[in-house]
C-alpha cells in the first residue's frame, strides 16, 4: 500500500514538474513592457544603459523619411520624448548610464537625464567623435578626430585639450578612416589610446610617455578592425570575419566563432545566433554557454522576428522588439540568473 501510495505522489510530482518545466520555456520569451504607438516604428537606435532599467530608442513615423524621426527614453514602461535637432541613432548612453551623448555638426552634446540638462562641448569645423568607444569608461575623456585628421583628447570636466596627433608606425602616420578600418578606443581614464591599424595589428598608445607598444599581430589579413568593448578589460577583433576576444589583464587572446554584441560586466560575452534563432551569454575562457532568448518555433524556423536587442552591461536585463504582424511590442527579460 505504502509503495502504490509513493509511486502514484512521484507520479502526480513528475507531472507538477513538467508542468512548470514546460510553464518556464513558454515563458521565456520574458514580458511586454509596452506596445509601440501604431503610427510608428523601431528606428535605427535601440540600447539598454548599464543597469538596465533605461532604454534609448530611435521611433520613425510610418511611411515617412527617416528624416522624421523620433528619439525616447523609456523607463518603467513609460516614453519621454527628448528634444533637441542634433538627437540622431549616432546618440549613446554613457557608460554610467545616467546621460546621452550626441554630436551634430562639430558639438559635442552630453544630456544630464537626472536634471534633464544639457552641456555643450565645442568639438570644432570637420570635428569627430565615433562613438562609445571614444568615451573613457570613467566619463571623463574623449577621444576626438579634429579636421586634419589627427587624434585630440578632451577633458570634459575642464573643457581642456590634450594634442595627440598621429601613430606613427616605421616612418609612416597611419591617419583615422573609418573606410580603411583603422579605429581606436579610450581605457578607463583616458591615459590609453587603442589603436587598430589595418594590416598592423593592435597598438597600446601611452598620452604621457607617446610611448606605442604592439599588442597583437593580425594573420596576414585583408581588413582588421578591433575595439575595446563595454568592459574595458577586453578588446573585439574582427579580422576578415573571424572573431577574437582580446585579455588585456594578461594578453591572452581566445578566437571565437560567433560575432559578439559585447561583454559584460561580469567578463562574459553575448551573441545572437541567426540561424538557430537564440541569443546566448558564454564564457570567454571556459566555452561555458547559456541560452537567454529562444525565438525559434521549433523547426527551424523563427517564431517571431527581432527588430531589436540589447543587454545590460550589469547583465541583469534583456530588452528586445517583438514584431508580432503590424504591432511592436517592447519586451523585457531577467537573464541574471543566466549571466553571473
Amino acid at each position: 500500500m505504502k509503495k502504490a501510495m509513493l509511486f502514484i505522489l512521484s507520479v502526480l510530482l513528475l507531472g507538477v514538474l513538467g508542468a512548470c518545466s514546460s510553464l518556464t520555456s513558454s515563458s521565456g520569451i520574458g514580458k511586454e513592457v509596452l506596445t509601440i504607438d501604431e503610427e510608428r516604428e523601431q528606428g535605427m537606435k535601440f540600447e539598454v544603459n548599464a543597469d538596465g532599467n533605461k532604454i534609448y530608442m530611435g521611433l520613425t513615423d510610418r511611411g515617412v523619411t527617416a528624416n522624421d524621426e523620433y528619439f525616447v527614453v523609456i523607463e518603467d514602461g513609460k516614453e519621454k520624448e527628448l528634444e533637441g535637432d542634433f538627437l540622431s541613432h549616432f546618440g549613446y548612453f554613457n557608460h554610467a548610464g545616467d546621460a546621452i551623448i550626441n554630436r551634430r555638426l562639430g558639438v559635442l552634446y552630453v544630456h544630464d537625464l537626472s536634471s534633464d540638462s544639457i552641456e555643450e562641448y565645442e568639438l570644432g569645423d570637420g570635428a569627430m567623435s565615433y562613438g562609445k568607444n571614444f568615451l573613457s569608461s570613467d566619463n571623463t575623456h574623449l577621444l576626438v578626430v579634429n579636421d586634419d585628421d589627427e587624434y585630440e583628447i578632451l577633458n570634459l570636466k575642464t573643457k581642456e585639450r590634450t594634442h595627440v596627433g598621429v601613430p606613427t608606425i616605421n616612418g609612416e602616420e597611419y591617419f583615422h578612416s573609418t573606410r580603411e578600418y583603422y579605429t581606436a578606443s579610450l581605457n578607463e581614464d583616458g591615459s590609453v589610446i587603442y589603436f587598430s591599424l589595418n594590416a598592423e595589428g593592435l597598438y597600446k598608445y601611452d598620452v604621457a610617455t607617446e610611448q606605442l607598444e604592439q599588442l597583437y599581430v593580425p594573420n596576414n589579413v585583408d581588413r582588421f578592425y578591433a575595439q575595446l568593448t563595454d568592459n574595458p578589460n577586453y578588446i573585439h577583433i574582427q579580422q576578415d570575419g573571424n572573431s577574437v576576444i582580446y585579455d588585456l589583464s594578461d594578453g591572452s587572446d581566445y578566437p571565437v566563432d560567433y560575432t559578439i554584441l559585447g561583454v559584460l560586466e561580469t567578463g562574459k560575452a553575448w551573441y545572437r545566433d541567426h540561424d538557430e534563432h537564440k541569443v546566448y551569454v558564454v564564457d570567454i575562457k571556459s566555452g561555458d554557454t547559456k541560452e537567454i532568448l529562444d525565438h525559434s518555433d521549433g523547426e527551424g524556423g523563427r517564431d517571431f522576428r527581432l527588430e531589436a536587442i540589447d543587454l545590460s552591461y550589469d547583465g541583469s536585463t534583456l530588452y528586445y522588439i517583438k514584431r508580432e504582424e503590424d504591432d511592436y511590442l517592447l519586451m523585457e527579460k531577467d537573464v541574471s540568473s543566466l549571466t553571473k
